[in-house]
């Protein structure tokens, strides 16, 4: 008597609908790590082969671990397992989206140009802090860009940085033309502030994030994360004030005027303007010394001239005029004030804005590079996500390091301005 051949199960549950067994056994080797996050699965040509079902089934299949967040896939690339602890940024849309540095893009990072904590916040932020680059030319005769890829997440993040490596050069900035080549869903622009160079960038209508900048320019064409600095600089004052001293004077910065690309330092034609950074950080400063009840004499604020030069007035002050403190708009500023007082035998009290804990004999007024970068990178997915809000201006908040307190704070090497 002949008997019917019993049809071969592909697993345990043989009494299960094939494409839920299929699920299953990718839902395991999901779970316990055969297939890691980011991996590329086989394609649906492949899997047929190895499970004994059908392409249907196997559709199927990777249609129920998609819709519950285990796999994703990618229009040309396949399907992918899930990054949980990094989502798409934006489900379902494949994204190419550029960085714009001040500094040069070099294989290695050599001669100093590595990437600043502000990048490395960017890049973590969205996922591929981990991910090494690759270095390819910008374009024909035009540079060089670093690309991270994330495939699994539909993501692609190149970075383009000034053309040249002159150091003198105040053009810092990638080639706008490189830029526009680049067809970016969006830009990060960190620490540029040629407005000339930004205005044509903007041009380009592309979704936009000035980082570092807190300039009323361009206020309706891009969203702007900047250094916040009410909350460094009035602990900073206070700080002072506690310790009854009276005499707290400002010391802002100088950065060359636009359209000086090309002059070098020293050159008697090259046009300097006060910082822009250092108004709103005056501003925070004459807002806490007239709620410490301290008035701002004239001689107290010191903007408009070289350090060198601030240096030579404040050691020429009457003794009744030495500042007892100085806030000053950089650390370095203040570390050469004290080292000047004491030379002399001086004393002097000093803080000025810096990335690390660091400095000799003065405080710092944190700015945390990497903060700024997170910052930025989440203000451009949301600006992706509502293309039509309006523009938004977003501070991060610096944070005075006063005596005891900088252990709490992360080293970050000093790296881009702040």
């Amino acid at each position: 008597m002949k008997t019917r051949a019993r049809k071969r199960s592909i697993g345990p549950e043989s009494g299960a609908p094939k494409y839920a067994v299929v699920r299953e056994k990718l839902r395991r080797q999901i779970a316990d790590g055969t297939l890691r996050p980011g991996m590329r699965l086989p394609t649906e040509l492949e899997l047929p082969k190895r499970f004994g079902v059908s392409e249907l089934t196997i559709r199927r299949a990777l249609g129920d671990l998609v819709r519950e967040g285990l796999i994703v896939r990618r229009r040309g690339s396949g399907s992918f397992v899930a990054d949980r602890r990094h989502p798409p940024l934006l489900p379902g849309r494949t994204l190419r989206l550029g960085l714009l540095r001040a500094r040069p893009v070099a294989p290695g990072w050599a001669g100093g140009q590595g990437l600043s904590s502000g990048m490395l916040g960017v890049l973590e932020a969205w996922g591929l802090g981990g991910v090494e680059p690759r270095f390819v030319s910008a374009r024909k005769g035009g540079g060089t860009k670093a690309i991270w890829s994330s495939p699994e997440r539909g993501l692609t993040v190149e970075m383009l940085g000034e053309e040249s490596n002159a150091e003198e050069s105040d053009a810092r900035h990638p080639e706008l033309e490189s830029v526009a080549a680049g067809r970016y869903d969006g830009l990060i622009a960190l620490s540029i502030f040629e407005d000339a160079w930004l205005e044509k960038l903007l041009a380009l209508s592309v979704p936009t994030v000035l980082a570092d900048f807190s300039r009323a320019g361009f206020a309706q064409q891009a969203d702007r994360v900047f250094f916040d600095p009410l909350d460094g600089y009035s602990a900073a004052v206070r700080h002072f004030a506690s310790k009854g001293l009276t005499r707290i004077h400002f010391a802002g910065a100088i950065e060359p005027a636009p359209g000086q690309a090309g002059k070098k330092s020293g050159d008697p034609e090259r046009r300097y303007r006060v910082c822009q950074e250092t108004f709103v950080r005056l501003n925070a400063y004459q807002q806490e010394m007239a709620a410490c009840g301290l008035p701002v004499r004239d001689g107290f604020t010191h903007v408009g001239v070289s350090t060198k030069e601030m240096v030579a007035q404040f050691v020429s002050l009457p003794e009744a005029e030495r500042p007892q403190a100085v806030v000053c708009h950089g650390l370095y500023q203040a570390e050469q004030f004290v080292a000047a007082y004491a030379e002399r035998g001086w004393p002097l009290e000093g803080a000025g804005a810096a990335a690390s804990a660091g400095g000799r004999g003065v405080l710092p007024i944190l700015a945390g590079e990497r903060a700024l970068g997170e910052a930025a990178a989440a203000v451009l997915v949301w600006r992706l996500q509502h293309p039509k809000r309006p523009a938004l201006r977003v501070g991060v908040t610096m944070r005075f390091a006063g005596l005891g307190e900088s252990a709490q704070f992360e080293e970050i090497p000093e790296t881009e301005s702040y």
